[in-house]
């Protein structure tokens, strides 16, 4: 599996050619910042939605996949709740780190 860290911007997020992005996110991020942000834009507030719907809590563990192609040039979004950013430290970091990378795995994405 290959990775590729872009930095927070719409231009760059566009350009995109992957089957799949990642993103983590604490609990209290309300509204969505960065590249969260961006693409709940270019998503029409669909992560937004579920957040005020309690779907999308940031709970440590917490795990969405949602289909992105027709709004985005990746056809999967997932999303990686990490708790609270006063509780996260480096252990929390290194499981997250972890659970994120065994479902990219479970999930089969390609390169």
């Amino acid at each position: 599996m290959e990775f590729r860290f872009v930095a927070p911007e719409l231009r760059r997020l566009d350009r995109l050619r992957c089957e799949a992005a990642a993103l983590p996110y604490f609990a209290e991020e309300r509204p969505f910042r960065g590249a969260r942000g961006l693409l709940d834009w270019r998503l029409h507030g669909r992560l937004a939605r579920l957040r005020s719907q309690g779907r999308l809590t940031g709970a440590a563990g917490e795990g969405l996949l949602l289909p992105a192609r027709r709004r985005t040039s990746f056809d999967k979004l997932f999303l990686f709740g990490l708790g609270s950013r006063e509780g996260f430290d480096e252990v929390a970091a290194q499981t997250a780190g972890a659970r994120m990378l065994d479902t990219l795995e479970a999930a089969r994405v390609r390169v």
